[in-house]
């Protein structure tokens, strides 16, 4: 009986600086993680659980959080890069995959999440205030 390994594919990189260390931040098709690799030395540091399927990802300049969409799961997962923790869990619609920031300028900590959910037909907005 023979058996195959699911494919991995990463979807994105996203290089940035953050606490005075270059992270990069990668999603993987057909994997419940995220991982966080020190960019310098090319080595996995962190493998964070998220939701089922994670593909599009970004980060808030204004709060440093970053924001994942589960695209099997409908959800958006959010990371505190300082710790590599979910610190929140945001139901969306239908396979999100999509996921960008507007950084307001009047008032950088009131930014907007928007997430593009494919079979819903939608867009999901997420407020970054609690």
């Amino acid at each position: 009986m023979s058996y195959e390994t699911p494919m991995k594919t990463t979807i994105s990189l996203i290089l940035f600086s953050l606490l005075a260390m270059t992270l990069l931040i990668s999603t993987t098709v057909f994997s419940s993680e995220i991982g966080t690799a020190n960019a310098q030395k090319y080595s996995v540091i962190a493998t964070i659980p998220v939701g089922n399927a994670p593909f599009g990802v970004a980060i808030n300049p204004a709060n440093g959080l970053v924001y994942v969409a589960n695209s099997d799961s409908g959800t958006v997962s959010v990371i505190n890069p300082a710790t590599n923790t979910v610190v929140a869990t945001i139901p969306v619609g239908d396979v999100p995959i999509g996921v960008a920031i507007n950084p307001t300028t009047i008032n950088p900590t009131n930014g907007l999440v928007y997430v593009t959910n494919v079979v819903s037909n939608t867009v999901s907005v997420v407020s970054t205030v609690s």
